[in-house]
């Protein structure tokens, strides 16, 4: 599990430094792991679970948990290869590095 505020791409507000960091290196670390894993047939992916109202998220996130998961696990279900290694939202969408 990852956070858009990973991705290098869509970073347009800055700050949030170590949280920021964390999630890039885990994207790249899991990004690696695709790769090392795809000749046993495990699929791998960043994913993204959405500004979610949670401690972390905060009571102004738009999303509740049930909603998220419920999005996720449809996500998770409908992966294939084509997406190994790649950087998930909840709904599937690819997102940018």
């Amino acid at each position: 599990m990852t956070s858009i505020l990973g991705s290098i791409t869509e970073n347009g507000d800055g700050g949030f430094y170590p949280y920021r960091c964390s999630k890039a290196a885990l994207n790249a670390a899991t990004k690696s792991m695709s790769i090392d894993l795809k000749a046993d047939g495990i699929l791998v992916a960043c994913l993204h679970p959405g500004w979610v109202r949670t401690d972390l998220g905060g009571s102004n996130a738009p999303m509740d948990v049930d909603n998220s998961v419920s999005c996720i696990l449809n996500t998770l279900n409908s992966l294939t290869e084509k997406q190994t290694g790649c950087f998930v939202q909840y709904d599937g969408k690819i997102l940018s590095w």
